[in-house]
Order: structure tokens, then C-alpha cells, then sequence
């Protein structure tokens, strides 16, 4: 079968032309999902005001570390990867099949010395066990267990200089 020049340029055309409506579909797609997840953040801090702390918390937030570092000016005392990573996988460890050991994970919090560690914490959390520490107290914790966390958290300084 013969193909000429004039198939190719239309097909090349239309291959073209369905890439670019594909990418802008994704993007499209994509600029929604976060619109609606900003949408269902808002409308959970105002059905649950108790726990839409743990979202507005900026202690939770992974770049904290780095946006404490630009607010400070200067070196911040930061926790080593290790260390975060233990304190994450104490975290881990207290979730039981049955019953949850909530008091490891308030001493946890209460070791941790101010917010750019909670935050170093939260990253480990996220890198080592594949989940964001905030859906995790989300999906096992109830309101007062929450509070009680961002009661630690919220007690903490920002970060400390060396």
C-alpha cells in the first residue's frame, strides 16, 4: 500500500492536534482537583473547626523547614534524618490492629523541641511509611486525640537558633 504526502501531513495534523486537546484536558483535569480538594480543605475547617488545625497547622506543612530558615535569616537547629525518621517510625508503630497506643504518639510529640522538627518529622513520615501524617491522624484519631496533638504542636516555638 502505498502511502503519500498528503495522508502524513493529515495524520500528523490530527496526531497533533489529539495530543495538544489531551494535555490540555490534563491540565484542565488537574487545575480542578486542586481547586476542589482548597474547596474541601475550607469546608472541613468549617464542619470540624476542632480538627481543621492539623491542615492550617504550618507545623505540618513539609516545607516548613525551609520556610522557617528564610523567616530566621540565619541557621535554625534542624533534627538529623535519622533521628526524624525514628521519631516517624514511633509514630508508625503506635497504630495496633485493635487499639491504637495514642500516649506514644503524645510523647512523641511532646520530645520534639519546636515546629521545624515537627515539620522534619512529618516529612519523614511521608517519605519512609508512603502516607501524609495528616491523613493518618485523620483516618485514626478522633477530635479530642487531635486537639490534644495540636495542643503540643501549638505550645512549640517556631524554631530555635543555634
Amino acid at each position: 500500500m502505498k502511502i503519500n504526502r498528503e495522508t502524513l501531513k493529515i495524520t500528523g495534523a490530527t496526531a497533533a492536534t489529539l495530543l495538544v486537546v489531551a494535555l490540555l484536558y490534563s491540565w484542565k483535569r488537574k487545575r480542578q482537583d486542586r481547586l476542589a480538594a482548597r474547596f474541601m480543605e475550607e469546608l472541613n475547617k468549617q464542619l470540624t473547626p476542632a480538627t481543621a488545625g492539623l491542615s492550617a497547622s504550618a507545623a505540618f506543612d513539609l516545607d516548613y523547614k525551609d520556610k522557617a530558615l528564610k523567616k530566621a535569616g540565619s541557621k535554625i537547629l534542624v533534627l538529623k534524618e535519622e533521628a526524624a525518621k525514628q521519631y516517624a517510625d514511633e509514630i508508625h508503630n503506635s497504630w495496633g490492629w485493635i487499639n491504637d497506643e495514642e500516649n506514644r504518639i503524645y510523647a512523641v510529640f511532646r520530645k520534639l523541641k519546636d515546629k521545624v522538627q515537627v515539620s522534619q518529622v512529618s516529612v519523614a513520615y511521608n517519605r519512609y511509611h508512603k502516607e501524609n501524617l495528616i491523613d493518618t491522624f485523620y483516618d485514626r484519631m478522633n477530635d479530642n486525640e487531635i486537639r490534644k496533638i495540636l495542643d503540643i504542636v501549638n505550645s512549640k516555638p517556631d524554631y530555635r537558633k543555634p
